[in-house]
């Protein structure tokens, strides 16, 4: 809850308004799954995916499940990120930079393939 609220105040997840170990309640994201957004709409939204991958780098979180179904784009067109269930905190930026980033590989990978977990071991 602690993680979302922090990528809330960079909108780029839901406020939550409580939680305990087994739920949370948070603000409802009505949004499409970014793997059922167009070309163009992908394209668009590069900014704000570098914006989500950004803040998880800076907080030094790994989500290991980054992408998918995990990240919406709401009503208003904007990503955010809706499940941080898997996430767990990492020390080294320098792999976060490289696990969300790849450089722009990641944001390519999307692209074409509407997948954003870059492959490797953690």
């Amino acid at each position: 809850a602690d993680l979302l609220n922090r990528l809330a105040e960079r909108d780029a997840a839901p406020r939550v308004y409580g939680s305990s170990k087994d739920f949370y309640i948070a603000d409802k994201i009505n949004g499409i799954p970014i793997t059922k957004l167009t070309s163009s709409q992908k394209n668009r939204l590069k900014s704000d995916f570098n914006k989500i991958a950004n803040a998880l780098t800076e907080e030094g979180v790994l989500i290991s499940d980054f992408g998918g179904t995990n990240i919406l784009m709401d009503n208003k067109g904007k990503l955010k990120i809706v499940d941080v269930g898997t996430a767990r905190k990492v020390s080294n930026k320098e792999f976060l930079n490289e696990f969300y980033g790849c450089g722009t590989e990641i944001i390519n990978s999307w692209l074409l393939s509407h997948k954003l977990v870059c492959q490797g071991t953690f």
